[in-house]
């Protein structure tokens, strides 16, 4: 089934290394050619030999730190300025790598050769490599994007799919292929015991009993039977049929029907021990994260304190009342915790309504809340709770208790949420799912999806996006 993202992660591979070699010779020819008469060298030209050195360092380096970073691995497109920084994250990366290499082989392994001969590349030059080395990839990763819609417009390597089963499940596998073209899985449409609307572009094409005459008439190579909990004792019915033809048959798990997080399993002596709602998070990745939120909110408290306190007397001219505004908030495991904001509304704003969300035009915010609100300036106060350990810098925006109560009683997967710590910023915020008028199914699914694929990468990306997604979707929290 996934041979055809195979083949678009080996052209990704091959278009990186392409464009790596094209940066690197164009900055070398830049920098001792063109940019001599500027930026002279007293020393006259350099060994050429020392830069085939480094292009062979980073020959090895660049493909295995992008490797080591999931940057290969069958993905959904990402936008342009999404590419954009996971591009320059990995480039940054990779070319500390190779700078410690490169101060290695000066120092142990050029001992006691002429100085002529040392391996010191030019500064200037790599950094211009590196600025046209993220141009250059991204441009090949759009050749490589291109390449990848025409080859699956012929067919070339594409698994033909049906899906047994209309029901969430199903339907959520749908989106789940349609959104990761580079898997190479055409589906034809459902199989399923009801009729129901197309979805998606797809019908419902038989009955389960159907199945060998659907695959014969349609060219099936491919079966996800995406049933749910209650459907399995009906899974021999579906298979039995099946298991002697050539066919590539694949069990979609019902995790999200039941919303559970993700699946791992521990042995005990000879027991297999399956956990249905886990998370990254748990074990060293609390560790990694609460060390990130520590450095990064501190020195944010220290950096922002010339900002908060101008924004502190702003308010205070303003405004009758407290400067810090102190609201109970649900946390970790559901337990409570005071989260703090700077004051945007008047006080006692809640004192005639009783639990609101705020509205984008809501007339008890004050004319200085607005511009709070606006650039979400009143959440600074926050990096306190991030390094008290109330919150983290990242995760699911943490809520009121009367709205849990409520959401929780709408969606049962919205309590999934507090599986980790509450963030300032997070993976639903950064896509526009922020303030009153968001989708919350949305916002769930934002936050579960952040939960089962944290890592230490994604984290810092969502940090990296916060600032330009709060310029291009402003909402209220």
């Amino acid at each position: 089934m996934r041979m055809f993202g195979y083949w678009i992660s080996f052209l990704t591979i091959l278009s990186d290394i392409v464009a790596t070699t094209v940066a690197y010779w164009l900055a070398y020819f830049l920098r001792f050619h063109l940019l001599i008469a500027v930026y002279p060298l007293p020393s006259g030209p350099p060994s050429l030999r020392n830069y085939i050195i480094l292009y062979l360092m980073i020959l090895i380096v660049w493909p295995l730190a992008f490797y080591i970073t999931r940057a290969y691995r069958i993905r959904h497109r990402r936008s342009p300025e999404e590419e954009f920084f996971q591009i320059l994250t990995r480039v940054a990366l990779a070319s500390m790598i190779v700078w410690a290499l490169a101060l290695y082989y000066r120092v142990f392994l050029q001992r006691g050769a002429p100085s002529s001969e040392w391996l010191e590349p030019s500064r200037l030059m790599f950094l211009v490599f590196m600025a046209l080395d993220v141009f250059t990839i991204q441009f090949g990763r759009i050749i490589v994007s291109i390449t990848a819609d025409r080859l699956k417009e012929k067919g070339w390597q594409i698994r033909r799919a049906v899906v047994v089963g209309n029901g969430v499940l199903g339907k959520r596998l749908v989106e789940r292929i349609q959104k990761h073209p580079d898997a190479g899985v055409h589906l034809v449409g459902f199989v399923a015991n009801t009729d129901a609307p197309p979805f998606q572009g797809l019908r419902v094409l038989g009955r389960p009993r159907d199945l060998p005459e659907i695959i014969r008439h349609h060219f099936i190579d491919t079966i996800f039977i995406a049933l749910p909990f209650q459907d399995y004792p009906r899974l021999n019915e579906v298979l039995a049929p099946l298991v002697h033809q050539p066919l590539d048959i694949r069990i979609v798990f019902d995790t999200l029907t039941y919303n559970y997080l993700r699946g791992t399993y521990t042995t005990l002596d000879d027991l297999l021990i399956i956990g249905v709602n886990d998370t990254p998070l748990n074990g060293p990745g609390y560790i990694i994260k609460r060390i990130l939120d520590i450095l990064l909110s501190s020195t944010a408290l220290i950096a922002l304190s010339p900002l908060m306190l101008l924004i502190a007397i702003a308010i205070r001219l303003n405004s009758r009342g407290p400067i810090i505004y102190r609201q109970i908030r649900m946390g970790l495991d559901g337990k409570p915790f005071v989260m703090y904001k700077f004051r945007t509304m008047v006080t006692n704003a809640e004192q005639g309504t009783g639990p609101v969300m705020a509205a984008p035009d809501d007339a008890r915010v004050t004319m200085v809340g607005r511009i709070l609100r606006k650039f979400s300036l009143d959440e600074l106060p926050q990096f306190w709770n991030v390094l008290k350990g109330d919150m983290s810098l990242v995760g699911p925006r943490p809520e009121r208790p009367h709205f849990v109560a409520h959401f929780s009683r709408r969606f049962p997967q919205y309590q999934l949420r507090m599986r980790a710590k509450g963030g300032i910023t997070g993976w639903a915020q950064v896509n526009g799912l922020r303030g009153s008028k968001s989708d919350m199914e949305k916002r769930i699914e934002y936050d579960i999806y952040y939960l089962t694929h944290w890592s230490l990468w994604f984290d810092l990306w969502i940090l990296m996006m916060t600032p330009f997604r709060m310029i291009r979707h402003k909402g209220t929290t």
